[in-house]
């Protein structure tokens, strides 16, 4: 029932509504005073913004793979090439039944100089049948100086001396037990220093005349 149908029927009856004010009232009818604003309050800081960050895919790094390195291979043995490095020279000298084959120094370049010469002569005279120092015994040129040829050289002149009597060998040179390895087994081989290495050193003069004394009868 509305407020204006009530009050209609307490007229009728004879009773006076009374009419209450409204109770709608605003702040200061109420003797209530509005807040006043402290000037100096602190006002609460803002909250700093957070911020944002946008999501990051973690990468994680891949481990390295480490690689063992492979065994080495094992190295063949080291072997001695039959290819010289420079030519050979040998002089030649016929002393009876012995025929002596001397290596050449290198920077004679093959010829029998004075002080080769002289030596092949102190040599030859203790030794008998001495013939003429001049020969000198070498490969062509178009042949490879190799170990191997150099011995098929030796034994080619080898045979010429045997037809003309000699039975034994004196080979003055570096590598003579290696150039000896191949002479047939009725030569009697005697093995010395070379040339180079006598005129150089004096236990290879030394060593010179021991075989001397051996040779010699």
């Amino acid at each position: 029932m509305t407020p204006t149908a009530q009050r209609e029927i307490l007229g009728n009856m004879g009773i006076t509504p009374l009419v209450l004010r409204s109770r709608e009232v605003t702040g200061p009818d109420l003797g209530v005073s509005p807040a006043v604003t402290q000037p100096d309050a602190v006002q609460p800081s803002s909250m700093p913004e957070t911020q944002v960050v946008s999501a990051v895919e973690l990468i994680t790094p891949e481990t390295p793979v480490v690689k063992a390195d492979p065994a080495p291979k094992p190295q063949p043995a080291e072997q001695i090439t039959d290819e010289l490095a420079e030519p050979l020279y040998f002089a030649v000298v016929g002393c009876g039944t012995l025929i002596v084959v001397a290596q050449l120094p290198s920077w004679t370049q093959g010829l029998i100089e004075r002080n080769t010469q002289g030596l092949l002569a102190d040599i030859a005279l203790y030794l008998p049948q001495s013939g003429p120092i001049g020969e000198v015994l070498s490969l062509p040129k178009s042949v490879p100086a190799t170990r191997s040829n150099y011995q098929g050289l030796l034994q080619g002149r080898l045979l010429r001396a045997c037809s003309q009597g000699a039975k034994g060998l004196m080979l003055l040179a570096e590598n003579a037990s290696e150039l000896a390895a191949t002479v047939d087994s009725q030569w009697g081989v005697y093995t010395g220093p070379s040339l180079h290495q006598i005129m150089e050193d004096k236990t290879h003069k030394q060593s010179l005349w021991a075989l001397i004394q051996r040779v010699s009868p």
